[in-house]
Parts: structure tokens; C-alpha cells; sequence
């Protein structure tokens, strides 16, 4: 009964008129009045950075000038995230209702939640505003922990350099996890990268609330679910399995109060190993373990409203002045429920791609892709999902990141867009950086085929290394290529860290929500079709295999890969 009244509540919300709404912090509600922000439509219009995102949202740094809180707060304002969402889907609504925030979006319950996280002392960013527009757009404004960095570089750095430090710290994070228990709530994406350390004061706070419930006593089963996420995504390399257990003792303690026996640790030990080893199976969780990407190697700044995003190096280079090129025969779009609009490319048939190639001034060149396009089938299938339609420009931008996040090298991306004139009529751009000027795989271990023992030796052995590891870091991002195709591998000499491979074709790359041992067995052997003409030699392929399997040593399934090869 309880699901149907919700599902009437939401056809009955869905049949009113959509109104916006605001909620603002009272303590910072002045000072936005300041700035003129009266209204959802000037929170989601503000000037930001785009740092990381999904589709349908993304996550930008704002800084808000003339607004000084406290003396000590610079002269230039203070530093914001901004939580966007283009698309609010009733299915994300009526699972917030079912946990009892209302029908509202993502943005609205993480907003409540920080709320009362900070009301029982739990650490998290502090909430600015948070609401919704007429056009169906959420937003959420946080501010930025001062001070306050990633708990793997934390890990890492210098501050937890002698074992006394390191153990108290593991002290003070299980204690800090407990509160947040203790408090009734509970967070299933209490991954590493959610958890910030200020290292003055080891103070930690948590991140993307957005599905935290709360509840008025947590299960152990639920306990052990959260621990599980922080556990899966630190890696051996940073925590070691004593630290991990003076973690949880340290929890324990400060959930019991007393000191907890030690069958108890040990089955909730066995409890957490067993949820981390589940959640592993996931590729986001596995995506969670790599090392953090430089600071803005990934920022994105959007140019006329939605339709265009350039990186911040590409931005920086042409020092804001975008080229007609990328904006002619744009117009300003306005957002609607379902997406934004804009006028086509010129005059181009539907179906139509423009391939150009372009030189910029501190970029050098770059292929240009242009797309006009109409999939009807397509929007009511992504109609049918909740999901929004995505053109193959978008889709090969979503495959770059996701590869740079792996350590893959591929041509950079400079801008891309996606706009609809109609629901179901796309036109989209992509503009990579031109990697043409590189030396195909095969024809440069043909030239170094042969050669004395020198550093051109060395040279070939790094080489064929990485194309191991290229492949290994491709199929761990479940990113494969056609079958019985070997993509477009070239060698880019010109590196200034000597001969870098470069993975040069991106279009035909094909992604996976989960890992296919098929298709990666069949990129193998076709790659060793495609090197047939460098003829490599068995010491070679045994590096190619052993880098691919990260093995010091043959193993049973190494073994029978060598063997595949060959044949």
C-alpha cells in the first residue's frame, strides 16, 4: 500500500505546475542578497569551474566575491562548490520521498542532511542554499573546507610519517566514523575519495551525503556496509592491515564504550572483509582505489550556457577568447524541462559529420568533429530509462576521462558540447588533440628491430612494457576494443620523457559497465596479429604478458595467455 500512495503522490505532483523554490543558510542570507543571489536561476548562472560530473550533474568551484564571514576570510571571497542537476528524474524523486526527505531532488536531501549532520557535531561542509527552478534544475551550494585535503594524498604525504602519528590518526578516524554512526546516520558512498583530513588539526569530515539516510539506530550490518566502502577503496600501499584494525578498534570503543572483546572483533573484521570484497566487483569502487588526479587536470569551464565545455588549459591558452569556429551559428539556448536548444552547424543534412582540422596558438593542431544528427528511437529508449540522450562526441569525452583516471595517455581534449534542437534531433562537437604526428606501434618496433645493446635497446623493452600495461590499465576501466580489432596504438617520440605510447583512436573504443574476459582475450590476440610484421621475438611477448598481468612471475593463467599468443 505505502508504494502506491507514493506513486500517486508523484503522479499528482507531476500533474501540478512546477514552482521553484529556495532555501538559504539564515547566516549567510544577507550576504547572498549582496551579491544579488535572490533567485535559483542566479545560483545555477553563476561563473564556475566544473571539476567533476556525471551527465546529468556536476560539481563546480565558485568563488563568491565581497563576501567576508569572518575577519580573517580574504579579501576576495570565499570559495564554494556548486551542485548542478539538469535533469531531476521522478525515479531519484520518489526514492527520496520513500526515505522520508519529500519529494524533492538529490541536491534538496543533501542539503537537509548536512543540516543535521552538523546540528549532532558530525564534520561536513557547511550548507549555503539549495533549491529548485521552474525549467526542473536542482542546486546545491557547499562551502569549501578550508585547509582540508584528500584522505589518500593525506595518507601518503608527509604528516603521517612516524608510526606513533599514524596510529593516532587511525584513533581519531574511528572515532570520527562512530559519531557519525552514533548520530543515526548512515552513508553508503563513504568511499576515500569522500573523506577530507585537515592536517593542522586531523579534523575529518565526509563528502556526497546525497544518499545518506538516518535512521533512529543503526544495524551492525549497516555499520559494517559503510566501513566496508572506506576499506575497499584504501589501498595496501597506504593503510596497513594493523592500521586498519586500530581503526576499528578504536570505532568499537567508541561505540560500546568499553574496550570490545575479541570475538566480536574478529567477526566484525570477517563482516567488513566480506561487504569490501562485494563491493570490489563494482568498476566505480575500483575506480575509487587509483591515485588522485592532478588539481585541474580535468576542469572544465562551460561557454554559453550549457552547449559548449572547454578545458581550463584550453581556455587558458587562447586566454578566454574562444574561436568563431566553435561558435558560429549558436544562439543563446535557454534551458527547458527536458534539455537545452540550440540552432544547427550551418546548413548540414541530418546524419551528417564535418571532420576539420585546426591549429591553435600555444595547442598546436587538433581535429575538429562536428555532428548533426536524429535518433527518435534512440529518446524514447533514453525516454524509457531516465536517461538523457547522449550523442557519440559525449560518449568518446566520458571514455577520454574515464582512461586519464587509469593512467591511460590519449589525445587531450580541448572542448565538446551536446545540444538538442529537438528532442530527438542532436548536434554535437569534439575537439581532441591532434596525436596523427606519432609512429604507428608496429612500424617502430620494426625500425628497432634490430640495434647493439645501447639505449635504443632500452628503448624497445620500455616500449613493449608499456604496451602491457596499456592494455591492463584499459580492460581495468572496462574499456575494450572491437573484436578482432587492435585499435590504433602509435608511439609518440617527441615525449620529453622519451618514446610514450599514445591509445590515438578513441571512437572505436567500446565501454562496459562491467569486465568481459572474452572481449579482452580477443584484443590480445589481435594486437598479435597486428604486430605480426615487427616480428617479435618470444622475449618479447614475455614482456608484453608479464607487464599486461603485473606479475613478477609466470603464473597458470600467464602461461596459458603466452600460449594463446603464440598461436
Amino acid at each position: 500500500m505505502r508504494p502506491f500512495l507514493f506513486l500517486l503522490s508523484g503522479m499528482v505532483f507531476l500533474c501540478r505546475r512546477r514552482r521553484d523554490f529556495l532555501d538559504v543558510n539564515p547566516r549567510y542570507r544577507e550576504l547572498l542578497k549582496q551579491q544579488g543571489l535572490k533567485a535559483p536561476e542566479d545560483f545555477l548562472a553563476l561563473p564556475a569551474v566544473i571539476v567533476s560530473g556525471h551527465p546529468d550533474r556536476n560539481v563546480a568551484r565558485v568563488t563568491l566575491k565581497g563576501l567576508r564571514v569572518k575577519p580573517k576570510d580574504a579579501a576576495a571571497g570565499i570559495t564554494a562548490y556548486l551542485k548542478r542537476e539538469h535533469w531531476l528524474p521522478w525515479r531519484d524523486r520518489l526514492v527520496n520521498a520513500w526515505a522520508g526527505f519529500g519529494w524533492c531532488s538529490k541536491s534538496y536531501r543533501e542539503a537537509l542532511i548536512l543540516r543535521a549532520m552538523r546540528e549532532q557535531g558530525v564534520g561536513c561542509p557547511e550548507f549555503l542554499a539549495a533549491g529548485e527552478d521552474r525549467f526542473g534544475r536542482a542546486f546545491l551550494l557547499v562551502r569549501e573546507l578550508p585547509a582540508s585535503m584528500d584522505l589518500r594524498i593525506f595518507l601518503q604525504g608527509r604528516y603521517l610519517t612516524e608510526p606513533v602519528v599514524r596510529r593516532h590518526f587511525a584513533r581519531t578516524l574511528g572515532e570520527a566514523l562512530a559519531r557519525l554512526h552514533d548520530a543515526g546516520f548512515s552513508h553508503p558512498d563513504l568511499y576515500s575519495k569522500h573523506v577530507l583530513v585537515n592536517p593542522r588539526y586531523s579534523a575529518v569530515s565526509l563528502l556526497d551525503c546525497q544518499r545518506s539516510h538516518r535512521f533512529r539506530n543503526l544495524t551492525w550490518a549497516q555499520r559494517w556496509h559503510d566501513l566496508a566502502a572506506l576499506d575497499a577503496t584504501l589501498t595496501d600501499e597506504l593503510v596497513a592491515p594493523r592500521e586498519r584494525l586500530w581503526c576499528l578498534r578504536s570505532y568499537l570503543r567508541a561505540v560500546l564504550a568499553t574496550r570490545a572483546p575479541r570475538p566480536f572483533c574478529r567477526k566484525a573484521l570477517a563482516s567488513i572483509r566480506r561487504h569490501a570484497s562485494r563491493l570490489l566487483r563494482h568498476r566505480h569502487v575500483r575506480e575509487a582505489r587509483q591515485a588522485p588526479l592532478p588539481a585541474d587536470s580535468q576542469n572544465l569551464i562551460w561557454v554559453q550556457g550549457e552547449s559548449l565545455c572547454v578545458t581550463r588549459q584550453f581556455h587558458d591558452a587562447l586566454q578566454g577568447r574562444i574561436p568563431e569556429k566553435l561558435l558560429r551559428g549558436r544562439r543563446r539556448s535557454f534551458p527547458s524541462a527536458l534539455t537545452n536548444f540550440l540552432v544547427p552547424f550551418g546548413n548540414e543534412a541530418a546524419g551528417h559529420v564535418t571532420r576539420c582540422q585546426y591549429s591553435f596558438r600555444g595547442i598546436g593542431a587538433a581535429s575538429l568533429v562536428q555532428r548533426r544528427t536524429s535518433r527518435p528511437w534512440g529518446w524514447l529508449w533514453s525516454l524509457l530509462r531516465r536517461r538523457r540522450l547522449t550523442s557519440p562526441e559525449l560518449e568518446q569525452a566520458g571514455v577520454v576521462f574515464r582512461l586519464e583516471r587509469y593512467g591511460v595517455r590519449t589525445p587531450r581534449i580541448l572542448a565538446f558540447g551536446q545540444s538538442l534542437r529537438r528532442p530527438w534531433q542532436m548536434e554535437s562537437l569534439l575537439l581532441l588533440e591532434d596525436q596523427s604526428a606519432g609512429i604507428g606501434l608496429a612500424q617502430w618496433l620494426a625500425d628497432h628491430a634490430d640495434g647493439p645493446w645501447t639505449a635504443q635497446l632500452k628503448q624497445r623493452w620500455r616500449v613493449l612494457r608499456q604496451v602491457g600495461t596499456l592494455l591492463r590499465r584499459m580492460h581495468d576501466a572496462c574499456c575494450y576494443w572491437p573484436e578482432r580489432s587492435a585499435g590504433s596504438l602509435r608511439v609518440d617520440v617527441n615525449s620529453g620523457e622519451g618514446p610514450f605510447l599514445v591509445l590515438s583512436d578513441i571512437e572505436r573504443v567500446l565501454k562496459r559497465r562491467n569486465p568481459c574476459r572474452t572481449l579482452a582475450k580477443r584484443n590480445l590476440i589481435a594486437l598479435a596479429r597486428t604486430l605480426d610484421f615487427a616480428r617479435l621475438s618470444r622475449t618479447d611477448w614475455l614482456r608484453i604478458v608479464l607487464s599486461y598481468a603485473g606479475q613478477k612471475h609466470l603464473t597458470t593463467a600467464t602461461k596459458k595467455l603466452a600460449r594463446d599468443l603464440e598461436k
